[in-house]
């Protein structure tokens, strides 16, 4: 039941203060919380870390997470979710399906952005040096935007 359960727990309380995921909180047959690593043979993609740029739109996002979640190799270890900006439903969405993840909060770094693209490059750059810090014993890894799906 979901007391005895923290994490049917913590989706209860996610998915009363958010809309728009679907089966996550479906009564029947809910999307599992849970997804076990599915091996590949003879490959080195489950040690390559996927990092995932996002921004605020997290159901966006959590489709891409499940899609990514549930191949051969996707691994919750592997994954880095870099946010560009404090967006509190994103937030709460990763800590619920326990991803790692690292705010990009641009406001507090006293920069002034002429474009968009100046913003988007600018976070790419962060995205990618952050990445490689906290993975420091890899010479590649992958990026997916938030809107990507994989199959």
């Amino acid at each position: 039941t979901v007391e005895e359960d923290p994490l049917e727990v913590a989706r209860e309380q996610f998915c009363q203060h958010y809309d728009g995921y679907g089966h996550l909180y479906a009564c029947a047959e809910p999307t599992p919380l849970h997804f076990p690593t599915i091996q590949m043979h003879d490959s080195v993609i489950e040690e390559i870390p996927l990092a995932i740029i996002a921004a605020n739109r997290p159901t966006v996002l959590y489709r891409c997470l499940l899609t990514v979640l549930r191949q051969p190799g996707g691994n919750r270890r592997t994954i880095l979710v870099l946010v560009d900006g404090h967006h509190q439903e994103v937030k709460d969405l990763l800590n619920l399906l326990k991803i790692r993840f690292v705010v990009h909060d641009t406001d507090n770094e006293g920069i002034t952005f002429g474009s968009g693209g100046s913003r988007i490059s600018h976070h790419y750059r962060w995205a990618l040096n952050t990445t490689f810090s906290l993975f420091p014993h890899t010479d590649k890894i992958i990026i997916l935007e938030e809107d990507l799906l994989t199959a």
